[in-house]
């Protein structure tokens, strides 16, 4: 038979007490430090992985993989948080079919060294992307010839983006630049008008 015995007590309350543990034969003895509450929020645009604590934690959690770039540190404090964005490549969240996105993250208690008590979690957020229908008893047929009072019809013509060389003002250069000197790539919608904007995601040189 097959005994699980739970105590209030710890290392700490157990210290002044002489031979506090039972000799058990082939029994095993574990100290539970602190209990982790883990919440996910699975919002329109990103996933927010929020923790409880049952004592004080000083550390950090990030996505695993990204320890320096989607991360959050935390100082003595009971609940903390680490938020995810979709379209954010630095915190890696992956997309596995429709409507299905999932992350690793990790709880560290320590800044620089891995130990034994961290904590991996994985995090799952699940959209049901599917088809519905929606129907409403309410008439709203309009019965008559109804003419259109206005008609408009706009067409937008893809930008023109230019790529120069200025200084690090972005002033314009010289037509030509010595080694050493400081200079910026500036990309710019030619158009002032346009009704774009521009991003520059990933350059190659």
């Amino acid at each position: 038979e097959q005994v699980c015995r739970l105590s209030h007590h710890s290392r700490a309350t157990l210290a002044d007490i002489q031979d506090p543990y039972l000799d058990v034969p082939e029994a095993s003895t574990y100290e539970l430090s602190a209990c982790y509450n883990v919440s996910i929020d699975c919002r329109s645009g990103d996933m927010v992985a929020r923790i409880k604590t049952s004592k004080l934690f000083s550390g950090k959690i990030y996505a695993k993989g990204s320890p320096n770039s989607c991360v959050q540190d935390v100082r003595g404090s009971l609940e903390f948080e680490l938020r995810m964005a979709y379209d954010d490549v630095e915190c890696n969240v992956k997309h596995q079919g429709l409507g299905k996105y999932l992350n690793d993250v990790v709880i560290q208690h320590h800044d620089t060294i891995v130990t034994s008590s961290d904590l991996g979690l994985a995090v799952t957020c699940q959209y049901d992307l599917t088809n519905k229908s929606v129907s409403n008893e309410v008439d709203l047929g309009v019965h008559g010839d109804v003419r259109p009072a206005l008609t408009e019809e706009v067409v937008v013509d893809s930008p023109n983006v230019a790529m120069k060389i200025t200084d690090r003002h972005g002033d314009d250069v010289l037509p030509s630049a010595e080694v050493g000197d400081p200079l910026a790539l500036r990309f710019e919608i030619i158009d002032k008008n346009s009704p774009y904007e521009i991003f520059v995601r990933e350059l190659v040189a």
